[in-house]
C-alpha cells in the first residue's frame, strides 16, 4: 500500500501546510519523521544489514547535520532564492519558480545558446541540491586525501609486487594440487601457512599484515592459472576503439580524447572507491566531478556532458541492474503481479484511501515556502 511506503502521516493532519510538508514530508520534504513500512524505502541508500554500524552512523550524522539543520536554516532564510523552490527536489528551476525548460536554451543541434539563455532565465537550484553538490566536492577531495595518506604506501607496495608477478619474476606460476591433505596447496596447508606468516604492516594503516602477506584466499587461488595479461589489454583496447568510433560517428559532440579523459578519471577513482566500498559498503559517486571537468573542457555541449558522465558509470550501474533483475524471487513476484493483476486490467481505475492519501498535500505537490505572483520573477536582473 503506497500510504505505508510514503508514510508521511504527520502531514495528513494538515495537508496544505507548506512548513509541515517541508519538514516532515517524505516526497519533497526532509523526512524528520523517518518512518516507513516498506523495505525498499529502508534500503534506498543501502541495506542496514550490509553496512557496518559505524559507517551507517556516519551517514545518519551527515544527514542530520546537513539536511535537518543547515538546509532548513538556509531555506527559510531564502539563501540564493531557495524559498521560491521546493526544499527537496532533483529538478532545477527558472526565475518564475517553475521547472527549468532546457529546450529553450538549446539550438537544433543540442548545443548551448547563450543569447537564448540570457533572454530566458538563469538556473536556480533547490537548497538541498546545492548542499549535496558541496558535500560531494568535499567527499571526493577527502576520498583522494584519505587514500593517499592512509593507504598510499600499501598501494605502492602492492603495485610493485603486481608488476613483478606480471613479468613472471616473482611467481612460480601454476601449482598442482598436492596429494597430501596437509600439502602447501591444500586448504589446511594454506591456512597453516597463512597463520604462520609474519604480520608486519607496511604502512601506518593500523591494519596489521593486511597488505604485507598473502591471505588464505590468495594462496588457494594459486591452484589456478592466471588469465594472460594480454587478454585484459585486448579487451580494453577493443572497447576503447568502439567507444571512440561511437563518439566520433554519432553527433554527441564529444571528441575522442574526451572519452579517454573520462576513462582516466574512472581509473583514478577506481582504487579509492574500491577501498571505501570494501570497508563501508558505501559508494562515492563521481558524477559531479565529471560534470565539472566536462563543462570546463567542452563548454556548451550538454549531450557530450551526459556521455562523459555515463562513460564512468555505465558498467557499474547496468550490471547491478541486470543482477537485480535476474534475482529469482524478484522476477517471480513481478511476473505474478503483472499477469495476475495488471495484464487482465483488474487494477485499471482502482483507488482507495490507502493509494491516495499521501498525494493530497504539499508534500506530494512539492509546494514552495514563497510563491511568485503571476508575471513576476525572482533573482538578479542580469547574469
Amino acid at each position: 500500500m503506497p500510504a505505508l511506503s510514503y508514510f508521511n502521516v504527520i502531514t495528513w493532519f494538515a495537508p496544505k501546510s507548506v512548513v509541515l510538508a517541508n519538514l516532515f514530508g517524505v516526497s519533497s520534504g526532509l523526512g524528520l519523521f523517518p518512518m516507513t513500512f516498506d523495505w525498499a524505502q529502508i534500503t534506498y541508500v543501502g541495506s542496514p544489514l550490509l553496512v557496518p554500524f559505524w559507517a551507517a552512523m556516519n551517514v545518519v550524522g551527515g544527514l542530520a547535520i546537513i539536511m535537518w539543520i543547515i538546509a532548513p536554516l538556509f531555506y527559510y532564510s531564502n539563501v540564493l532564492y531557495s524559498s521560491y523552490m521546493p526544499i527537496l527536489s532533483t529538478a532545477v528551476f527558472d526565475n518564475t519558480g517553475k521547472v527549468y525548460d532546457v529546450s529553450k536554451i538549446l539550438t537544433p543541434d543540442f548545443l548551448f545558446d547563450r543569447e537564448a539563455y540570457s533572454n530566458y532565465s538563469r538556473v536556480f537550484l533547490p537548497v538541498t541540491y546545492m548542499l549535496s553538490y558541496g558535500v560531494q566536492f568535499a567527499g571526493l577531495a577527502a576520498l583522494l586525501t584519505h587514500t593517499v595518506c592512509w593507504h598510499g604506501q600499501d598501494i605502492w607496495h602492492t603495485w610493485k609486487e603486481s608488476l613483478v608477478e606480471a613479468r613472471g619474476q616473482g611467481k612460480e606460476g601454476y601449482e598442482q594440487v598436492s596429494d597430501s591433505p596437509d600439502g602447501p596447496s591444500s586448504p589446511q596447508g594454506a591456512a597453516a601457512a597463512a597463520a604462520a606468516a609474519p604480520r608486519a604492516s607496511s604502512s601506518g594503516s593500523h591494519i596489521e599484515g593486511l597488505m604485507s602477506h598473502e591471505d588464505i584466499h590468495s594462496r588457494l587461488m594459486k591452484r589456478y592459472k592466471d588469465a594472460p595479461l594480454s587478454w585484459y589489454f585486448l579487451t580494453f583496447i577493443s572497447m576503447a576503439v568502439i567507444g571512440i568510433f561511437v563518439v566520433e560517428y554519432y553527433p554527441v559532440h564529444l571528441p575522442w580524447y574526451g572519452l579517454l579523459l573520462a576513462l582516466a578519471i574512472g581509473a583514478i577513482f577506481f582504487i579509492p572507491n574500491g577501498i571505501i566500498m570494501a570497508i563501508t559498503n558505501q559508494h562515492s559517486s563521481i558524477y559531479l566531478i565529471c560534470q565539472l571537468i566536462c563543462g570546463v573542457a567542452f563548454p556548451g555541449r550538454p549531450i557530450a556532458n551526459m556521455v562523459f558522465r555515463r562513460a564512468n558509470a555505465w558498467w557499474g550501474k547496468y550490471t547491478m541492474t541486470l543482477s537485480a533483475a535476474l534475482d529469482s524471487g524478484l522476477a517471480f513476484g513481478i511476473v505474478v503481479v503483472f499477469f495476475g493483476f495488471i495484464y487482465p486490467g483488474w487494477m485499471r481505475g482502482f483507488s482507495w484511501w490507502g493509494t491516495e492519501v499521501y498525494k493530497r498535500g504539499c508534500d506530494w505537490q512539492a509546494c514552495s515556502f514563497r510563491n511568485v505572483k503571476e508575471g513576476e520573477r525572482f533573482g538578479p536582473d542580469s547574469w
